[in-house]
């Protein structure tokens, strides 16, 4: 449960984010990915294909980011009884969030506006689940990461 990670201080923290939730969430992309793949056999996917690739590009710079550079920052301030003093840090991280959002938003309404056929309806449903959810696991994270960890941006 995404939830549960209020309760961890930074370090547990840093651990769930970075060895449960995205690898879980690269999971659930590479989900995506296999429907398309499965679903390009009748349909032009071109915007579905480019969303989920842009939001991999997008998740994938937010995870390096985070990793390398922002929980090493924020371990470094908590070892130091430090917090920190601008949101400049954080602002690209927001960027690549709502850059995500926004092609989850943009590929779920192309699906939305396929015709779907029997064969294929099963695909369609788990790609706007998986969709669905993996928008609100992160939107959900993003959350706890502003409101427990990261300065105001």
């Amino acid at each position: 449960e995404i939830s549960q990670l209020k309760n961890l201080n930074l370090k547990q923290f840093v651990e769930a984010v970075l060895n449960d939730w995205y690898p879980e969430l690269f999971h659930e992309l590479s989900m995506m990915d296999d429907c398309i793949h499965s679903l390009k056999r009748d349909y032009e996917l071109d915007i579905i294909d480019t969303g989920i690739k842009k939001v991999y590009q997008e998740f994938d710079e937010l995870y390096r980011k985070e990793k390398m550079v922002i929980f090493p920052y924020l371990m470094k301030l908590e070892e130091e009884h430090k917090k920190p003093e601008n949101a400049a840090p954080f602002q690209g991280l927001k960027h690549h969030h709502n850059a995500i959002i926004k092609s989850l938003l943009t590929t779920r309404d192309a699906l939305e506006n396929l015709f779907v056929t029997e064969g294929n309806e099963a695909c369609v449903e788990r790609l706007l689940d998986t969709i669905d959810h993996f928008k609100t696991e992160l939107e959900e994270l993003q959350h706890i990461k502003e409101e427990e960890h990261y300065m105001h941006c």
